[in-house]
């Protein structure tokens, strides 16, 4: 141990006698193990992390398939629900869940909550317990068991000051009381990826929801028992699915059951990203490396004396091999350090920039596992660029070089045939990340560029959803919402105001069965899908949603006059293909009351800007109310300054009325794409890196083989070569090995860039433009960093080179 620490003293003095070669091989290193680091510890924290619950990987999800539309993952109706907790034998529990946002009036004020109401036995399935009280029992989800709620460490710190006594009090929520009677875990959250929920509450199921087969809008999870399988469960539940489709044909025809593991179904749209960053992040470490061991190798040429009188005087291959080691150790060991650093910002710029559709992304952070990571990065990267320059140089030839006594001889490119191979590696590495990031950042730059159908310049919207105790009348919601857009319309510098019940972009949808009237379906099973949306007059006018044909909602359109409708153009092109939709006649549900169409206006983008636009039918909301609906608001400029007379006017209306979800409509676009972006700007800075490193590396090969021909290169001056064929000479022999890197990564690129074919939006893998563009861009830059070693080169002054 005495004689390897000496090594690394020894090795260290070295380093400190070279500070330009320590520092950029130091630099090199740290970026990679820095920029490797941070892209695993998201890795680790969405992918790799096991979710906080008991055995969660025999958690499985489960959805309804609709077989007809070729949807798999559909909610789940309660009777379904209820059917396949009773009948099923391969899960311990099962317990359904959704989304639920009280208003609440505490001592921070009148707010919206984010809550869930979920099935008494959840919290037992899970194998989660509260930290002070205890969780639901089975009669707490019975209509007659009372009102009680569990809520979050969160709101129990920020709305009741960490009260110990906090199970013997009652809060109001949307007017009703509750019973507090348990607080949970400071880091709990279900459902895992959405919002923090704040709150949670029975699901108690009425007559209404035990009779609509039809109505699927539960979440639902179960666990495994411990020797089921889960194509075993699979098995099951598609029989399950055949018994109820017989049973319920009005239903349940051609309707499955979907089931997958929990934890695979909240990553899935996260996986593909993060993989291809990984590989992309590798990739770059991968050419550091090789960097770092061109560097070694062209410092070690300069030592084969050194290494001769080493053998001459008796040490062995092992021992210079373990002394070049240690060189390599300390460079390892502060490029690790200085990683580690890197590392760490790196991970708070990819949490303050993580976008909420990344499951547990916020979550990212240094611990045990990710200095692990590191720890082995750094082994591993001290034997990939050290031990191969460590036997080449211990293969000195100890009568050969002391003959020549330490003045070189001519060199070709064969003595650096090695290192040439590692930098064509470094060039098809970085050819193969710059077109995964060309391909993404066109990608991305014709996602942007996609008509959303609406105009989303100066448009602010705001959530307002009316509590069914105080507005369960829908005159009283039509009351309400008109005298809102009454005040907001009035606010200066407001254009027009609406109300939607579903905002573009939100994710959210309401697909429902219609009919045509007059038309028999094609099908004895054929059903009619299309998305359903209630507007007020003004909402086209406020969101830029143009008028294709026919006319829009006006204020004659009241609750009193004939039903009326508008579809989106997608609608008449799919159900009116050879027709003029306007005064048809459709209705939704079961028993329809028919709809006149008066207009056809633009599609728009509700699901996002990468998704095709879906059938939709817009009516007027005071033909059919909504207790929910978003608030959008188009001003002159600068819409955010409307947001504190939004709230006083609301405020007039109902005091105890909260405004939640307040954005522009640009930034929700923006959110939109915040996945997309996030992976383009990685990928993208990955890619220059490794351009940097890959002209590093050629600049680095150039300049010591110029260094070792130094005495051909003078003779040739001496003979009469002019300074352009000399640097003809060296910047040809920088562009061969460019193209060889160009040709190699071309066809590592055909071949991989078709695993982020699924990433890519209105562009093909192969773009030749991309391709063509990248072999440009990356050539032009290699010989940029040849010539400088070839000016060098060009003016060597053969008689001191000779002398």
């Amino acid at each position: 141990m005495k004689a390897v620490f000496s090594d690394f003293v020894y090795g260290a003095r070295l380093l400190a006698r070279s500070p330009g070669f320590a520092l950029v091989a130091v630099l090199t290193l740290a970026l990679g193990i820095g920029a490797s680091t941070a892209i695993f510890s998201a890795v680790n924290a969405v992918l790799l992390r096991p979710l906080p619950f008991r055995n969660a990987e025999r958690i499985v999800t489960l959805w309804e398939s609709d077989l007809q539309q070729g949807r798999a993952r559909d909610p789940v109706s309660p009777p379904n629900f209820l059917d396949w907790r009773k009948q099923s034998q391969s899960f311990e529990e099962m317990a359904a869940y959704l989304s639920w946002r009280p208003n609440f009036k505490g001592a921070l004020g009148a707010e919206r909550l984010q809550g869930a109401k979920v099935t008494a036995n959840l919290f037992r399935l899970l194998g989660v317990s509260p930290i002070i009280g205890r969780y639901f029992a089975p009669g707490d989800d019975l209509s007659t068991g009372g009102s009680v709620v569990l809520i979050s460490y969160g709101l129990w710190r920020r709305q009741f000051a960490a009260d110990s006594k906090i199970t013997s009090r009652t809060i109001t929520l949307n007017g009703e009381k509750y019973l507090i009677i348990g607080v949970m875990p400071p880091k709990f959250q279900f459902p895992v990826g959405e919002y923090a929920k704040e709150l949670w509450v029975p699901l108690v199921f009425d007559a209404g929801d035990l009779n609509g087969r039809a109505t699927r809008y539960l979440q639902v999870v179960a666990r495994l028992k411990p020797k089921v399988s889960l194509p075993q469960a699979r098995v099951e539940m598609r029989e399950i699915a055949g018994r109820l489709e017989q049973q319920y044909p009005e239903t349940n025809s051609r309707w499955g059951v979907a089931l997958s593991p929990f934890y695979d179904q909240l990553v899935a749209d996260a996986r593909p990203t993060l993989l291809i960053l990984l590989v992309a992040v590798s990739f770059v470490l991968l050419i550091g490396c090789a960097n770092v061991a061109n560097l070694l190798l062209a410092r070690g040429s300069g030592r084969h004396e050194e290494m001769a009188i080493r053998v001459a005087v008796g040490a062995s291959r092992y021992r210079i091999i373990r002394q070049l080691l240690a060189e390599g150790a300390v460079l390892a060991l502060a490029g690790g350090i200085l990683g580690v650093l890197l590392a760490h910002a790196g991970i708070r710029i990819i949490v303050a920039a993580a976008p909420e559709g990344i499951p547990r992304l916020k979550e990212v952070g240094e611990d045990f596992w990710v200095l692990v990571f590191s720890a082995l990065l750094t082994l591993l990267t001290v034997f990939l660029f050290g031990l191969f320059p460590a036997l080449q140089v211990s293969k000195a030839n100890v009568g050969g070089v002391l003959r020549e006594g330490g003045k070189g001889l001519v060199a070709g490119m064969g003595k650096t045939r090695f290192r040439s191979i590692l930098v064509v590696t470094e060039v098809a590495l970085a050819f193969v990340l710059l077109v995964g990031a060309g391909l993404i950042i066109k990608s991305f730059s014709r996602l942007i560029g996609v008509d959303p159908g609406f105009n989303a310049h100066n448009v602010l919207t705001a959530q307002i959803d009316l509590p069914y105790y105080k507005y369960g009348n829908p005159r009283k919601q039509r009351e309400f919402f008109d005298q809102l857009l009454e005040r907001v319309g009035a606010l200066p510098g407001v254009q027009a105001a609406g109300v939607i019940s579903y905002l573009p972009l939100s994710g959210s949808n309401m697909e429902w069965i219609f009919s045509i009237k007059g038309r028999a379906p094609s099908r004895s099973n054929e059903k009619l899908f299309a998305e359903y949306r209630q507007v007020n007059a003004d909402y086209f006018k406020a969101m830029g949603v143009p008028l294709l044909r026919g006319r829009t909602f006006s204020s004659r359109d009241s609750a009193d006059a004939l039903p009326v409708i508008l579809v989106n153009d997608a609608f008449a092109r799919q159900y009116f293909p050879n027709e003029d939709p306007i005064h048809k006649r459709i209705g939704f549900g079961l028993q329809p009351a028919w709809r006149e169409i008066i207009g056809i206006v633009a599609d728009v983008r509700h699901f996002g800007l990468e998704s095709k636009a879906r059938a939709e039918a817009y009516v007027p909301y005071q033909q059919d109310p909504w207790s929910s609906m978003a608030l959008v608001i188009r001003s002159k400029s600068g819409p955010v300054t409307l947001i504190s007379a939004v709230r006083r006017e609301l405020t007039a209306l109902d005091k105890e009325q909260p405004l939640y979800g307040v954005q522009t409509m640009e930034s929700l676009v923006a959110e939109s794409v915040a996945p997309r972006r996030l992976g383009m700007l990685l990928l993208g800075i990955f890619s220059g890196i490794a351009l940097v490193l890959a002209a590093i590396g050629i600049l680095g090969v150039m300049a010591s083989h110029v260094s070792q021909r130094t005495h051909e290169i003078a003779i040739r001056i001496a003979l009469g070569a002019k300074p352009a064929s000399v640097q003809k000479l060296v910047v040809l022999q920088a562009v061969a090995m460019a193209f060889a890197g160009v040709a190699v990564g071309f066809v590592m690129s055909v071949w991989l860039t078709h695993f982020i074919s699924n990433l890519l939006y209105d562009v093909r893998a192969t773009d030749p433009a991309v391709l063509g563009g990248v072999a440009i861009l990356l050539t032009g830059v290699l010989m940029l960093a040849s010539y400088i070693p070839a000016r060098r080169a060009s003016i060597i002054d053969p008689i001191t080179a000779l002398r």
